[in-house]
């Protein structure tokens, strides 16, 4: 279970981090079952535990957290998503970062290369999962 709490900033004395048009901009948090109190969510903990097993199991190398963002933004932009609304998911302030440093705008021809590559390997193999703890 996760959760996005208010928390006052020290140095503004104000409510930055705070759920804002539906979409948590604050720190997540995530409640142990043994533990009575809210701790932060380690992400490379995550990724350790969760991500990396399911890349490594078929073949694939997780390149970290901003690759993901980066990916999210394209795939949103090539969904015809408007960059303000990527910018609010990614909770950028300024929507020129969401358009300069994460929306990739991809060739049609290397798409469809891709789209290849992977109808040709989606007949070959299955996905492996591993259990997750």
């Amino acid at each position: 279970m996760t959760r996005t709490i208010c928390s006052r900033s020290r140095r503004t004395r104000s409510f930055g981090n705070c759920i804002r048009f539906g979409i948590a901009i604050g720190p997540t948090y995530s409640a142990p079952s043994s533990l009575n109190r809210w701790r932060a969510l380690d992400l490379d903990n995550l990724a350790d535990r969760v991500i990396k097993p399911v890349f490594k199991a078929n073949g694939l190398k997780w390149q970290g957290w901003l690759a993901d963002r980066r990916g999210l933004a394209t795939n949103l932009h090539e969904l015809g998503v408007p960059d303000k609304v990527i910018q609010a998911i990614l909770r950028h302030e300024d929507v020129s970062t969401t358009q300069r440093v994460y929306i990739k705008t991809v060739p049609q021809v290397v798409t469809d290369a891709m789209s290849q590559l992977e109808a040709r390997n989606s007949s070959r193999r299955v996905v492996q999962q591993t259990a997750v703890n």
